[in-house]
């Protein structure tokens, strides 16, 4: 292995070391320019700069690469977020566990009863209803998207104890607040206010 590898290997170790948790990156979109540069360096289109200068910048996309696989494994039951102009993605790819544990429900709000339960291996589904309000509550394995459109939803996100609980609420009416802890999916929805949908979030194991 002769050293400029070498080089390039701790180059990368060192690199991967300073990069932030995902919550921590800000919104950012992809400028035409970087585009044309990856266009350049990936597919080989003609270019003027020299063979030492082309080498160098493959590597350095070989490292973005790594880097992305990197964080993806060692923070696999985070959510990737992706924002368009109109609509967000929330993407959660977790680890597979043998079954899902049952889902334990902290509070509900006075009035509510349960009118709907489901448990499965990958999936607990539990429904509450009281005079027209309605309540959903789930646990699930793995591997969960998320969108919503911009024009009739709100996003914020709230981190308590180190769990990142994001909420969604559409049109002023629906609260959707939605998480992931260890290798499971959680959400709590219906037509009930904020505060209602996080109290009971926060009692969800």
């Amino acid at each position: 292995m002769n050293n400029f590898i070498i080089a390039l290997e701790k180059l990368d170790e060192e690199w991967f070391a300073t990069l932030p948790e995902p919550e921590e990156v800000p919104e950012f979109e992809v400028s035409k320019h970087f585009l044309r540069w990856e266009q350049r360096v990936i597919y080989g289109k003609k270019s003027t700069a020299s063979k030492a200068v082309k080498v160098v910048l493959i590597a350095a996309a070989l490292i973005i690469l790594l880097s992305v696989i990197a964080l993806s494994t060692t923070k696999g039951r985070e959510f990737f977020m992706q924002f368009f102009n109109e609509s967000a993605v929330f993407s959660l790819y977790a680890e597979k566990s043998e079954k899902i544990q049952t889902l334990e429900i902290g509070y509900i709000p006075e009035n509510f009863e349960l009118d709907n339960a489901y448990d499965d291996r990958i999936l607990c589904f539990y429904h509450y209803s009281s005079e027209g309000q309605e309540i959903e509550i789930q646990k699930q394995l793995v591997e969960i998207t998320v969108d919503f459109n911009k024009r009739s939803s709100s996003y914020e996100r709230i981190n308590r104890d180190g769990i990142i609980y994001h909420i969604l609420l559409k049109e002023g009416k629906i609260c959707n607040v939605f998480w992931n802890q260890n290798n499971y999916y959680y959400q709590v929805s219906g037509n009930i206010n904020k505060e209602e949908a996080l109290k009971i979030a926060y009692g969800v194991r």
